[in-house]
């Protein structure tokens, strides 16, 4: 490989690891966080990650939410999200609100072959408070 090829690899690395505004890994993190907790049928711990006055675009609130999520535990033995293209920006003018989004593969089953699954295109809107990242509005689009 010419000294020159390597060189360049080694600049969009960089430059790829450097797109990510620093002060965006902690809701980054938290992000990550979220996800574990579904996937590990944490529900308090997950609806515990959502703002008091979290919506969805489709018109849930937070008690439909755990609700939600506690059908799905129920109906699921194992639930795995494969997250993919996560883009995370500051909301234009706020430090304490964020955007992050994302695609989604969803699925779910009773054992480790899953049963069912989805793909979603993901935009989550999160809001800085007592020093943590909550969820505020979430809404999805599957994708086909």
């Amino acid at each position: 490989m010419r000294l020159s090829t390597l060189l360049l690899i080694s600049l969009s690395l960089l430059l790829a690891a450097c797109s990510r505004e620093p002060a965006l890994e902690p809701l980054l993190e938290r992000v990550g966080a979220l996800q574990h907790a579904v996937e590990n049928r944490q529900t308090d711990t997950a609806i515990d990650m959502l703002s008091d006055d979290f919506m969805t675009g489709k018109g849930q609130n937070r008690k439909d939410a755990q609700r939600l999520l506690l059908f799905h535990t129920m109906r699921h033995q194992s639930i795995t999200i494969l997250r993919t293209q996560t883009d995370a920006e500051f909301d234009a003018g706020y430090r304490d609100r964020a955007i992050v989004r994302f695609n989604a593969i969803v699925t779910g089953g009773q054992g480790w072959l899953p049963e069912q699954g989805r793909s979603y295109q993901v935009e989550s809107r999160w809001q800085f408070s007592g020093g943590d990242w909550y969820l505020a509005e979430l809404d999805w689009e599957p994708l086909l």
